[in-house]
C-alpha cells in the first residue's frame, strides 16, 4: 500500500509519541508498504520550528535527519500537484495540508492524517 504520511503523523512517528495510534504505527512499519512524506511536511517543520511552534527538539538538523533515518521516503514537489493544488476547493486553508491533498489525490495514494478536514476532500484517507 503506498501511503503518504501528514506531518504530525511523521513527527509522532518519529518521537514514539503515544498520539500515534497503534494501527497507524504498524501500517508505518509494514515493509510491505511504501510510506512517503512531503517535501511539505519538510518545510512546515522547518518553519514551526523557526517560529518556535515545534517542540520535539532544540535542533532542527535532529528533527530532519530522524525523518531521514526511518526509511521513510521524501515525496518531491512537481508542477502537477500544483496544478491539482489550484484546483482543490479552499476547505481546508492550511496550504501545506492543501499540497499533501494534492500529491495523494495526483498519484492515487493513501494519506494518513488525524485532521478532520481531511475529510472534506476525496482523498483515500486512514485516521486510525
Amino acid at each position: 500500500m503506498n501511503l503518504l504520511l501528514d506531518t504530525h503523523i511523521v513527527l509522532w512517528y518519529i518521537h514514539d509519541d503515544e498520539q500515534l495510534p497503534d494501527t497507524i504505527r504498524k501500517m508505518i512499519n509494514d515493509g510491505e508498504n511504501r510510506c512517503m512524506v512531503s517535501y511539505a511536511s519538510i518545510w512546515e517543520m522547518a518553519i514551526k520550528f523557526s517560529i518556535g511552534k515545534l517542540k520535539y527538539s532544540n535542533d532542527f538538523a535532529e528533527i530532519a535527519a530522524a525523518v531521514l533515518n526511518t526509511g521513510i521516503e521524501i515525496m518531491p514537489l512537481e508542477i502537477g500537484y500544483l496544478m491539482k493544488y489550484v484546483d482543490l476547493p479552499l476547505h481546508h486553508r492550511d496550504p501545506f495540508d492543501r499540497l499533501i491533498i494534492s500529491q495523494a489525490i495526483s498519484e492515487g495514494w493513501k494519506v494518513i492524517s488525524v485532521d478532520e478536514q481531511f475529510k472534506k476532500y476525496d482523498v483515500d484517507l486512514i485516521t486510525k
